[in-house]
């Protein structure tokens, strides 16, 4: 019995490592996915010294971070505050989650790896406080990037029918920001007049220059661009309809 009794003591410590390592995963995919936030001012929102968010989100330590932190952090990136395990047993209580296919208190599943995404609709938009956020599971974002590593992911909203059938207008095309973009055939979100817009980028063998060009044959699009001309936000690794 005893031997039982250690067991089920050293599972509830595990289940709650695991969540503690998921708000830290989710929290830091938030710094990394803002414009304008870093760890030092997230520990600055907190009223910490300026290395306090990258300690624990790099080395844990602390190893967890009180409710009202958390709280503070979600009302700051504008995401349900379920999402970091606000309103859960404190330390020393159960995670339980939720049967599967139910969802958690932010109204989308609350398993491990979930990573909030904002809809971006201009490049210069940071995310406010009702933007619209959508949730994607990690293995399906490790799909989506097949291991490549970017900046930050976003969900940009589609205008206008440019791109139409491809994308149509209201699609929400997921976009893998660069700082450097490694150019090759494809589909691209670029900044047109502080607007994210999406394009098909043809690199010419030739002499590297990029057509870029729209699959609506309504619209022109121009030819043999130098690429440091073009300002590429990222290439858009995967889109949503509304049916």
């Amino acid at each position: 019995m005893a031997k039982q009794t250690d067991h089920t003591r050293n599972r509830g410590r595990d289940d709650r490592g695991a969540t503690h390592d998921t708000i830290r995963r989710r929290i830091d995919t938030l710094i990394r996915n803002s414009k304008t936030d870093n760890y030092a001012s997230v520990s600055a929102l907190l009223g910490r010294n300026h290395a306090y968010m990258q300690q624990y989100i790099k080395r844990k330590t602390p190893r967890t971070l009180r409710e009202e932190d958390r709280r503070l952090i979600a009302n700051h990136f504008g995401i349900s505050p379920g999402l970091l395990f606000v309103g859960e047993p404190a330390d020393g209580g159960s995670y339980a989650a939720p049967p599967p296919g139910e969802s958690g208190h932010s109204g989308l599943p609350s398993g491990d790896g979930l990573v909030p995404l904002s809809v971006e609709r201009t490049k210069a938009t940071r995310p406010q406080a009702r933007a619209e956020v959508l949730g994607f599971s990690e293995n399906l974002l490790a799909r989506l990037t097949r291991g490549r590593r970017y900046s930050r992911l976003v969900l940009v909203e589609v205008t206008g029918d440019a791109m139409a059938p491809t994308l149509q207008n209201g699609d929400l095309m997921l976009v893998g920001v660069e700082e450097e973009s490694v150019l090759q055939d494809g589909l691209y979100a670029l900044s047109v007049d502080d607007k994210i817009v999406p394009k098909r980028l043809l690199v010419r063998p030739d002499n590297r220059g990029v057509i870029v060009s729209c699959d609506n044959s309504l619209y022109s699009g121009w030819v043999d661009c130098d690429p440091a001309s073009l300002d590429i936000f990222g290439p858009i690794l995967w889109y949503g309809r509304r049916l």
